[in-house]
């Protein structure tokens, strides 16, 4: 063999290595080729499903909104007077503290409750006053002595020495001319 027929061998034993070696890459190449698409479909078939899942979330939250919209006109007011009687029941933690700077007894203010119970029930008596507040707090907020008097089936005498002790409080006005008594202030909301 001469050296032209060397170099030419060499060059297409070369060029045949090149080829076999571009056909290996060909084959890995088609083969990444095919796992890349397996895990581009695996992939698309996940955005679907997760997709899907975001649907149901956004419908489970638009329903449990739609269900917390839908507290009723009864509920609305229950939960009001829930607060109402929150911030009355703070306002008296507030005076048990302000009573006492040490620990919150809970005896000793049972106690003092019993205790204004007896006062208000027998010593004040203060049916006649709780009753006249309480017919106050109906339909009219203002009414004369004589209306009270008949309205509550309780004596002049009562009915005028109740209302004057409401006004000291100031809970009511009274105007002595026309025997006018007027709350000043609601203590509890209007019965429906």
């Amino acid at each position: 063999m001469n050296s032209t027929e060397e170099k030419l061998s060499g060059v297409f034993k070369e060029i045949a290595g090149i080829l076999s070696d571009t056909k290996e890459n060909l084959k890995n190449l088609e083969q990444k080729k095919m796992e890349l698409e397996e895990e581009k479909n695996h992939l698309a078939v996940e955005i679907g499903r997760l997709s899907l899942e975001k649907q149901d979330l956004v419908l489970q939250s638009k329903e449990k909104e739609d269900k917390i919209g839908e507290l009723t006109s009864n509920q609305k007011d229950l939960l009001k007077e829930y607060e109402l009687l929150k911030e009355e029941l703070k306002s008296f933690q507030e005076i048990a503290t302000a009573a006492r700077r040490k620990e919150f007894d809970f005896e000793e203010i049972k106690n003092l409750l019993k205790i204004y119970g007896v006062l208000i029930k027998d010593i004040y008596d203060a049916t006649a006053h709780y009753r006249i507040l309480d017919l106050l707090h109906g339909d009219k907020e203002e009414m004369t002595k004589d209306d009270i008097k008949g309205a509550t089936g309780i004596t002049g005498a009562m009915v005028l020495h109740a209302i004057f002790d409401l006004r000291k409080a100031n809970l009511i006005t009274y105007d002595e001319e026309t025997g006018l008594a007027k709350l000043v202030h609601r203590i509890f909301a209007k019965e429906k």
